[in-house]
């Protein structure tokens, strides 16, 4: 996964230290594990998130492009950057992440850079609101 062993030090310091929001998905995307603080960014509570897939959280428009990112995960092992999650009431929460695979799924890291109100983001036709 890492070529060069000072950022695989680096990454692992970073995993290790970082008491932030927190969720992990299974090997196809469905949320297995959320920590409180992961809940409370996007306005959920915890329980409601297991078991949904990430596209839940994701923005109908932005989900081919996630789908993009979870195959350069698949491929590399690592990604970070900047998204637009969802959260609860189509509010657009903005996040740095930083997301590695793990031998049994997904993890990703996540950082608070602000909140957007998004009018019209409605759901899909068909799709149920988290939480």
């Amino acid at each position: 996964m890492y070529r060069d062993g000072a950022l695989r030090r680096v990454a692992e310091e970073w995993w290790t230290a970082a008491s932030v929001a927190r969720v992990q998905y299974d090997g196809a995307g469905v949320t297995r594990e959320v920590s409180e603080e992961f809940a409370a960014l996007l306005g959920m509570p915890a329980g409601a998130m297991v078991g949904r897939p990430f596209t839940d959280y994701v923005f109908a428009d932005a989900r081919d492009d996630a789908q993009r990112h979870l195959a350069i995960l698949m491929a590399s092992g690592f990604l970070e950057g900047v998204i637009r999650l969802r959260g609860a009431d189509d509010r657009a929460v903005v996040v740095e992440h930083r997301t590695r695979l793990l031998p049994d799924g997904i993890e990703s890291i996540v950082r608070p850079i602000g909140l957007l109100d998004v009018p019209g983001a409605a759901w899909e036709s068909g799709a149920s609101a988290p939480g």
